[in-house]
């Protein structure tokens, strides 16, 4: 009689592991990382990159490449090595947001991620520049203060310096580093100007 007992507890236990394992699977959460690249579209320019600015709070180097040869800018033109230059640019344009850090501010210095004009800053601004020495023009996530708003028209007090723009339409498709094409005929709401 015992045996039988034995045999019938071990089925139900069997069966309650089989359906705990079945429910663990169906309520588990995804693994798997949405990803973006950081640098769209660079991996298809990184042969047009010929200048390499590495800046900092204190100091700026320019790697500068002419005629096929890469040179140190600061150095007056002594050169600089290319095996170092090239697997720079080939991993940028490979860089990919993993996770999103923070969208606070004040702990932008622990990560060293802050501008570099702040004052005590740690972090670095890498910029590529074509031949012509302009870089693409790309998308920075920046939080700013605004003030009086009428209509569609909005007043930023602060976090904002002469010159820089704000995207006004089509926001939600950006990511820091990301391409950005200007359109003026795309007024805020997504109402195209009148012909």
């Amino acid at each position: 009689m015992h045996y039988r007992k034995l045999i019938i507890l071990s089925v139900i236990t069997a069966a309650v592991i089989a359906a705990a394992v079945y429910s663990s699977y169906q309520h588990a959460p995804e693994t798997a990382k949405k990803t973006h690249v950081l640098f769209p579209g660079l991996k298809d320019k990184v042969n047009d990159v010929s200048e390499v600015v590495i800046k900092d709070a204190d100091s700026t180097l320019n790697l500068v490449r002419s005629s096929g040869t890469w040179t140190i800018k600061q150095a007056d033109g002594y050169p600089a090595l290319f095996d170092k230059i090239k697997p720079l640019i080939l991993n940028m344009a490979g860089l990919k947001v993993l996770a999103k850090k923070t969208k606070t501010p004040s702990l932008y210095p622990r990560l060293g991620v802050e501008d570099i004009d702040a004052k005590g800053a740690t972090s670095h601004l890498l910029t590529l520049k074509d031949k012509a020495g302009k870089t693409q023009l790309q998308a920075k996530q920046r939080f700013v203060k605004i003030g009086e708003q009428r209509g569609s028209e909005v007043v930023v007090t602060d976090g904002l310096k002469a010159g820089e723009r704000v995207v006004s339409a089509g926001g939600f498709k950006l990511h820091d580093g990301a391409p950005v094409k200007i359109n003026n005929d795309v007024k805020l709401g997504g109402q195209a100007e009148a012909q």
